[in-house]
């Protein structure tokens, strides 16, 4: 059972009994210098903050903010010294109303504040409760208890309890989740109310009256999750043309150039998802289905094992629920990366696309201009980095998982090397990870959407640099890695099985360079 530590101005020991599979426990209210620079035997320290950890008699001026930089100083000393995943709430406030402008300037300094707690999430498995956004959910009085705050320094009524538990749940859970990649969406009474074969243009709703207000919120809420990093992909049983049109004509949220790709056919669902898998090169674990007819739902979970999420129909306000319970598509960070995600995928395509005018593979690729650009033990590339390593299955050596802090760790002792690729038609970011223990290769992994373009080498060529003898790799085989294995039996000069599935692998220190893919280091 893993333990929960909770940190609080307040008294926490309500918010236990909604966390029944875990052990929970609180330490002594008002120490975080104390509990933050001290090692603790916890799996997850729980920080519940409040506006008097940041005020002076209940406003907020500059110095909040020195406050803040000393939290953050603390939670650095707490990463030094534990790898227990850091849970911490931003605040909410009551201002009272005697003079509007300054309820309003401070409403805007709490704003401003949370701004800046949000960015703790920067230090390695640090994530931030939103209570802000909770206790205006609820309602102020709904969440907080004066009388019980002034008396007891318990300040939550049970609703809010209830809450934060469900909050803190959720983070723990996707600590520990791998994020789905693509949503695959249905469009026929899913982007928009009614079949626009059978009702036309026109008889479809999807604007800014009921019912079509709804299925515009639904859309503004798919492209939040675009932007968020999740692909969207178009699988409609449909004319071409038709649902072509509805993008031209309708001023919808979403735009035709929002989907990754778009399979607008009367083929079987279950086909058009397995192609997009290929095609995107993205496993069907990664997908989820989201679709109005039980029929499709039932196909494509069957033959395919999908992930389905079904749309109502009759009561189609119960849809804008979907994604808050939707975990699976929720993430603790959000890294640059993932904000240009659409947009690299759809570079991807005019890739392909222009690659069709080229005699050879090799001529097409000295044609795009790559460049990579090595990073040894970079700090700011953390989030990006875990990120990789949690969720490449394809080009990975190793299948090794390590979260934020045993990065961090990993850093202090041995080589990780992140690259950076960009070429003619735009920037990849990070896509590649290597860590390098002194003269042998822990883990060597690609993002998928790099593979393709002789890059693999290129990199063995890079980390050959940093050795001075012969170097050494590690792999473990797994159903989805045979690349890594068809590649360094390509390309070492010695083998040995160690066990059924693992082998170690010898490199010469002169590997061959890929002349036209050019180093930035």
């Amino acid at each position: 059972m893993n333990k929960i530590g909770f940190l609080s101005t307040n008294i926490t020991n309500s918010i236990y009994r909604y966390l029944p599979e875990f052990d929970c426990s609180g330490f002594d209210i008002n120490t975080l210098a104390q509990t933050l620079t001290s090692k603790v035997d916890v799996d997850y320290l729980v920080v519940l903050l409040d506006l008097n950890y940041f005020s002076i008699n209940g406003f907020l001026d500059k110095n909040s903010f020195n406050k803040l930089e000393e939290l953050k100083s603390l939670l650095k000393i707490f990463r030094s010294k534990n790898t227990a995943k850091v849970i911490i709430s931003n605040i909410s406030g009551i201002f009272l109303d005697i003079n509007t402008p300054l309820n309003l300037s401070q409403h805007q300094k709490l704003i401003d504040l949370n701004k800046a707690i949000d960015e703790l999430s920067n230090i390695p498995d640090i994530t931030v409760i939103n209570l802000y956004q909770l206790s205006n959910y609820y309602g102020f009085k709904n969440f907080y208890n004066l009388k019980s705050k002034f008396i007891f320094q318990a300040p939550w009524t049970k609703i809010a309890v209830i809450a934060i538990a469900k909050a803190i749940t959720e983070k723990i859970s996707l600590f520990n989740l791998v994020r789905k990649k693509v949503l695959i969406l249905d469009a026929d009474n899913t982007l928009w109310g009614g079949v626009v074969g059978e009702a036309g243009l026109n008889g479809i709703d999807v604007d800014e009256n009921y019912p079509g207000i709804i299925y515009s919120f639904f859309q503004q809420q798919l492209k939040f999750l675009k932007d968020s990093g999740i692909l969207l992909a178009l699988v409609s049983k449909n004319n071409f043309l038709d649902v072509e049109d509805v993008f031209k004509k309708k001023n919808m949220p979403l735009k035709w150039d929002d989907f990754v790709t778009k399979k607008i056919n009367w083929s079987p669902k279950s086909q058009n998802i397995s192609e997009i898998s290929d095609e995107l090169n993205i496993g069907l674990e990664s997908l989820v289905f989201i679709d109005d007819s039980d029929f499709e739902l039932a196909e494509v979970k069957g033959l395919l094992g999908v992930e389905c999420v079904k749309i109502s129909i009759e009561n189609p306000i119960e849809n804008l629920n979907i994604f808050d319970n939707l975990i699976s598509i929720k993430t603790l960070n959000i890294t640059l990366e993932d904000k240009g995600k659409t947009n690299q995928y759809l570079e991807e395509s005019l890739r392909k696309f222009n690659q069709k005018s080229f005699s050879s593979i090799d001529d097409y690729l000295a044609s795009i201009n790559m460049k990579i650009f090595l990073s040894l033990n970079d700090i700011s590339q953390i989030k990006r980095i875990t990120q990789l390593i949690n969720k490449t299955n394809q080009f990975n050596s190793t299948l090794i998982r390590y979260n934020e802090s045993e990065v961090l760790k990993l850093m202090e002792s041995q080589n990780i090397f992140s690259f950076s690729l960009t070429d003619n038609f735009g920037d990849l970011g990070i896509i590649s990870v290597v860590i390098l223990n002194d003269t042998n290769i822990d883990l060597f992994l690609i993002s998928c959407r790099a593979l393709g373009r002789n890059i693999e080498e290129k990199i063995l060529y890079l980390i050959s640099n940093f050795c001075n003898e012969e170097f050494t790799a590690n792999y473990v085989k797994t159903s989805k890695n045979h690349q890594v294995e068809s590649f360094f039996d390509r390309l070492s000069i010695k083998n040995e099985l160690i066990l059924s599935k693992s082998k170690k692998y010898i490199f010469s220190k002169d590997i061959d360079d890929i002349n036209y893919i050019e180093e930035i280091i």
